[in-house]
């Protein structure tokens, strides 16, 4: 069983405990009770303690795989904290991931953003080789909130992108094309209802269009990422499944049969290869 798949099974092992049990223990291991599975998931949520599954996944591989020293990695392995930030064009903000170089110093900088002067303690040498990557999900609701995450994960590579284009920049979105139940979470029971195909082939179509900014005309690359993960998972099975190919989703129906945008290149593991090649280049290239 690969990194993603255990990350994957605790993440759905801690949203099934957190609906039953109608509450989940916080980050000062103390049991924060809900009224119902629902209110209780959806605090679980905002703890941001279910996406840090996918957060650990990502970091394991970089280190296990592509041999990224740790204290390269912030925040490190198993910690939420300390966080990167980093002043972009419209504000300063925490990042998700970041790796960091180990050959160039921080340089203390004043920028000029759209808030007014900003002061920046890393420098635009050490963030152009810096690999910065955003971490995400929705897993209640999904069609309802559909344009709203995507408009937002249109807008967040404008802040970096305004600052400096050739920043590397990668963008995961776990999206359970088995989303939770709200009516059965509700009480407190486990429950699990399959998305349309329409909003799943809107997702795809468009991490597809945003991502490889490396190659896009300079208006488009000021929107786009340099790679884009699309987790597609079906959590409702007893194996969750984690889906590689287009080919898998038309065979299981969950895409229309001439559906033909291949999310090979936004798997997890060929999006992690490809930022690590595109980030060594940057990195190597001076």
């Amino acid at each position: 069983m690969c990194v993603l798949e255990k990350k994957i099974i605790k993440f759905r092992e801690a949203i099934e405990q957190c609906i039953v049990k109608s509450g989940y223990i916080n980050k000062d291991g103390l049991f924060k009770k809900s009224n119902n599975g629902h209110e209780a998931l959806g605090s679980f949520i905002r703890s941001q303690i279910p996406i840090g599954y996918i957060h650990e996944a990502i970091k394991e591989v970089f280190v296990q795989t592509y041999k990224i020293d740790e204290d390269r990695i912030y925040p490190p392995l198993g910690k939420s904290k300390p966080e990167l930030k980093v002043v972009g064009k419209l504000k300063e903000k925490d990042q998700d991931i970041c790796i960091v170089p180990n050959n160039i110093n921080k340089a203390l900088s004043s920028v000029s953003t759209y808030m007014g002067m900003k002061q920046d303690k890393l420098g635009i040498s050490y963030l152009k080789h810096t690999l910065i990557l955003n971490v995400r999900s929705q897993i209640v609701s999904i069609a309802k909130n559909t344009d709203t995450i995507l408009e937002r994960t249109f807008a967040e590579p404008v802040n970096l992108n305004l600052r400096d284009d050739e920043i590397i920049l990668g963008e995961f979105f776990l999206l359970p094309i088995s989303e939770i139940d709200i009516s059965c979470a509700r009480n407190n029971q486990k429950g699990y209802k399959n998305l349309s195909n329409y909003i799943i082939e809107k997702y795809i179509n468009f991490f597809t269009a945003i991502r490889d900014k490396e190659n896009k005309t300079q208006n488009e690359k000021i929107v786009s990422y340099s790679e884009c993960c699309l987790i597609l998972v079906d959590l409702s099975r007893d194996n969750p499944k984690i889906y590689k190919t287009t080919k898998e989703l038309i065979d299981d129906g969950f895409v229309s049969d001439g559906f033909d945008k291949e999310i090979s290149q936004l798997y997890f593991y060929n999006v992690i290869k490809n930022l690590y090649d595109k980030y060594l280049n940057i990195y190597s290239s001076d």
